[in-house]
Order: structure tokens, then sequence, then C-alpha cells
């Protein structure tokens, strides 16, 4: 069972040994409840102040079990993912598959899966790092770790998972990453990498359910025949029983209920999420972590941040050139006037 704190990097293992399976039968039913029950038994092990606000699933078939074992924490929010995340990948990492395979009973281990990236990146940025390794470790190991790896001076410190590498190291490394990455993917689903957009390049990567742009014509095709026969109005007859086992003869000459379809990157969806953006302007923090002296500080208007947030859209990164001014005698203030 792996339990990842996205923001902070902390990822709880709990081996659960083969002794507790002895004897059991519908092992995979027993399976989900029984790590139900360990990430109560984590969190309820926490204090306060550390406990989450919600868990995210990445298995849908545990969210019925976490719901009813989780009620004891009614403000703990409790929701699925569409992302597939590869947190299996962690135990081809030679220092987590020893410590499973020597392990004689249950037993709970906290492992650190950032390293030292947080003095240096974002929590945003080091999660997108740590998929990108998890997913390309998943894809191809040998190859994952090469790129890894590049040469034989690059070290991995013994209380570290991964090598010791500078910001510029790990640029061209989460490059060849993603190059592999996509490059499985359009194999697989026989696709020109270069044809996928930036949306579309994030949901492969986070291991979101895409359809391959083939597929997705041919379904276009399917409804598009669909509807035309519909309008010459084919009668479609159905057979159905009921719970007595009577048979029931339905002719339908309407398209009701027909399959419809949706794309991610239609415009109309992307419009309706973008009227929520302006909430999201409501609560804004700033954090004060890794502040220098020495730095530039830069005043915000609250106004002209709210707007920028309003004018951008959920699936695409947005960016802006900021124009300000240095008060007299404070050169390292740059107060921001447009954007």
């Amino acid at each position: 069972m792996t339990v990842l704190n996205p923001r902070t990097g902390q990822c709880f293992i709990k081996v659960i040994h083969s002794s507790v399976w002895a004897g059991q039968k519908r092992l995979g039913q027993l399976a989900k409840w029984k790590t139900a029950e360990e990430t109560v038994a984590l969190v309820r092990s926490l204090p306060v102040e550390e406990q989450p606000n919600q868990l995210i699933v990445s298995r849908k078939g545990m969210l019925d079990p976490l719901e009813v074992t989780m009620l004891d924490f009614p403000n703990i929010t409790i929701r699925g993912s569409e992302m597939q995340l590869p947190l299996q990948a962690l135990l081809k990492i030679e220092k987590i598959g020893d410590m499973i395979l020597k392990a004689t009973e249950p037993k709970m281990s906290l492992w650190s899966c950032y390293d030292n990236w947080l003095a240096t990146v974002s929590p945003y940025t080091a999660f997108s790092r740590l998929v990108l390794i998890l997913r390309a470790l998943h894809i191809n190991t040998e190859r994952a770790k090469i790129v890894l790896r590049p040469d034989k001076t690059v070290v991995t410190e013994p209380h570290h998972l991964w090598p010791t590498l500078s910001d510029e190291q790990w640029i061209k490394v989460e490059n060849q990453l993603k190059d592999l990455i996509l490059g499985d993917y359009g194999k697989k689903n026989n696709v020109n990498v270069a044809s996928l957009t930036a949306s579309e390049i994030r949901d492969v990567i986070l291991g979101m359910e895409i359809q391959a742009p083939s597929q997705q014509r041919q379904q276009i095709a399917e409804i598009e025949k669909q509807a035309s026969e519909q309008s010459q109005l084919t009668a479609l007859t159905t057979k159905t029983q009921n719970v007595r086992g009577d048979e029931i003869v339905v002719t339908t000459t309407s398209s009701y209920e027909s399959q419809a379809f949706a794309s991610k990157t239609e415009w109309r969806l992307r419009a309706l999420a973008a009227q929520n953006l302006p909430l999201r302007a409501r609560h804004l923090y700033v954090s004060s972590d890794d502040v220098s002296d020495v730095a530039f500080t830069y005043v915000l208007p609250k106004n002209l941040l709210r707007r920028f947030i309003a004018i951008a859209d959920p699936r695409t990164q947005i960016a802006g050139y900021m124009y300000g001014v240095s008060p007299e005698g404070s050169d390292q203030v740059k107060e921001i006037r447009a954007i």
C-alpha cells in the first residue's frame, strides 16, 4: 500500500506480509478492505495538524471501502481520480524493493520521494518530475535508469532515492523521459507524437485515458452514421426482461439516449470550465518559504492578479509580461503596474 503526500514528497509504504493472507478467500475484496483499514490507521496516527484535507484514490474500487472506514473523519474529502499514477513503479527501486522482499512481518516505512528537490523547485515541479520518472520506469525500466544516470560521475546519495543532478541536468533528463513516454504511446496507438496537443501530452504523462485521433475519427464516423440512419426513421426493437421474468419488447424510432461524442479538447466544455476560474481568485495565498533578502520583492495588485486568473484557460498554460517600477530608494522592490 502506497500513500503519497504531493506537497512534501512523503511516501508511506505499508508492507502487508503474506502471512496475513494465509487461508483467506476472495483476496481481491479482502485486499481493498485491508488497504482501507491501514489508511485509516495511518490517518489516525498522524497529529491533527498533519492530517490531510482530502484523500485522492487512484483505484476507483477503493472508493466504497474508504468511505465506509473513514466515517470517523467527516472533514476529510474522499474522491477518485482519472489519473493512473504508476506508484507501483516505486517497487522497481532497489532500496524499496529490497526492504519489501526482506520483510518478515507487516511493516510501515516512510520515504522521501523528492530527495532535496524542494530546496530549488516548487512542490508542483517536484510532483511533475516524480510522475515523469515513475511513468518512464513503468514503461521501460532499463532505459529509464540509463536516462536517470547519464554517466559514471552521477551518484546517488545513501539517504536519497534518485541520482543527485543539477537543475540544468534535471531539465535534460525530464525532456528525455517525456520523449520516452510519448514514443511508447505513439508506438502503441500508431500516432504521430508531433500531432498531439499540449493538453493531450499532459494527459498521456499523467496516465489519463485519452483516445487516439484515429479512434476519435472512427467514433465520430460511427455516430454520424447512426444519426443518418435515425434520420430515415429506422425502427429499433429491443427485448428486455423485468424482475418478474416478463419479456418487454420496445420499438423506438427516435435517437433518444443514443451515444454522443465528447472530446476533452472541445471549446464549449473548456469555456464552461473557464467560468469557474474567477472563483479560484477569491482565496489567494503567498508562500513565504525560502524568501531571500537579496532577491527582488514584487508587489502585485490583487485586481491585476484576479484579472489574469479570470482570462486564463484551465487546460492551457498562460503567461504574461509584467511591467512595473521601483519606488525611490528601494531598487529591490518592484511594483507591478501592468501585465
